[in-house]
């Protein structure tokens, strides 16, 4: 099997240790990279790091309003082409919407919310942005922040600085918490002989090139289907459980002192901190719920698929900050809008609609 089938082949655009001003895309990159079907799309970073085709400045010109989206691999477009991110559409729509005002919106990738503390810190904020417009994956950003500030993690949060935790232990990490699988009770032993087959891309061509109707997808695991872990950086299940375990409940809470700390720094720096949630496939599609359930064994009365959604939006209203969840608008679209092979991504159509949606939710706030 190709290893760049789920995700592995953008090491010529991402960089994995190096952050610069446009956060973690690798700088002044005019490529091609291939999509979700195997064509040819346009890449561009510019001169900082932005997947963006244009350059900026530090202080922005007159009349302009700026907005820095910041987010992973959804942010960054990953799989679909230069000019169909949510970020490009949106600008678009929104100049077209005003003649007093003009936007410009600035494409950083971060690896997760917490990770886009430090960027902003580092090099965000120099750019004086009017609104940071903060994507959360919810198929690994949750687990990620909560591995980066677990005791023995990477990271600790002091006010809305992200330092170093010296106290680091990777082994420790990766026997405590990456080994963690979901409650016995929530799933059922299996074979993952059928999670090996699946990975094979012919029957899924051959499906695609025969125009059968869509059966639905779950989401492929980094580790395998079976056992499902609480922590996989894919499909996220553990997010989703209830009763919560210990783990999930720090997860949660993690969470909330990470956006509290955006509110924070927001207020002291002058800028509209909005939140935008990116769903889980599973959440939107019946036909991959269905799948999904099959696929990880799962025993459904331990599973609530809107538990993350409700957690986070109740903990934004409660502290003024503004959030937008677009998974009532996702579950409404007639078609498919993430990538084929149980890519969690969205394609070009999900892109889209999450302009769309931002759009829609967003004209009013930044025109204020």
């Amino acid at each position: 099997m190709r290893a760049g089938l789920f995700g592995l082949d953008y090491g010529d655009v991402f960089s994995q240790e190096l952050m610069n001003e446009g956060g973690f895309l690798k700088i002044g990159k005019s490529v091609n990279v291939v999509n979700g079907y195997g064509e040819k799309v346009q890449w561009i970073t510019n001169s900082k790091g932005f997947r963006n085709d244009k350059e900026f400045d530090y202080d922005k010109p007159n009349g302009i309003i700026r907005i820095l989206s910041i987010g992973d691999s959804f942010t960054a477009g990953y799989r679909v082409g230069q000019n169909e991110t949510y970020s490009y559409l949106l600008e678009n729509s929104l100049n077209e919407a005003q003649n007093s005002v003009r936007y410009e919106i600035m494409v950083a990738c971060v690896q997760n919310p917490l990770q886009g503390l430090e960027y902003l810190n580092k090099y965000g904020l120099k750019y004086k942005p009017d609104i940071v417009l903060l994507g959360i994956t919810l198929g690994n950003d949750l687990s990620e922040c909560f591995i980066h500030l677990h005791n023995d993690g990477q990271k600790k949060l002091v006010g809305n600085t992200v330092i170093q935790n010296e106290n680091y232990n990777a082994e420790r990490i990766k026997k405590e918490v990456l080994e963690e699988v979901l409650p016995e009770y929530s799933y059922q032993p299996a074979s993952e002989l059928n999670d090996y087959l699946e990975k094979f891309v012919f029957p899924k061509l051959l499906n695609r090139f025969a125009n059968l109707n869509y059966s639905g997808e779950s989401i492929f695991a980094i580790k395998g289907k079976v056992p499902p872990y609480i922590h996989d950086f894919t499909h996220g299940l553990g997010v989703f459980l209830t009763p919560q375990p210990e783990t999930i409940r720090k997860l949660y809470k993690n969470m909330e002192t990470i956006l509290k700390a955006y509110h924070e720094l927001s207020i002291e720096q002058g800028f509209n901190t909005q939140v935008i949630l990116f769903p889980q496939r599973f959440q939107v599609n019946e036909l991959d719920t269905k799948k999904t359930i099959t696929d990880y064994h799962l025993n459904t009365q331990y599973f609530d698929w809107e538990l993350p959604n409700r957690s986070i939006g109740e903990f934004c209203k409660q502290n003024n900050l503004d959030y937008m969840d677009p998974l009532d608008y996702f579950r409404k679209q007639t078609e498919v809008l993430y990538l084929p092979n149980g890519d969690m991504h969205l394609n070009s159509k999900g892109h889209k609609v999450i302009s769309d949606f931002l759009f829609t939710n967003m004209l009013k706030a930044t025109s204020n």
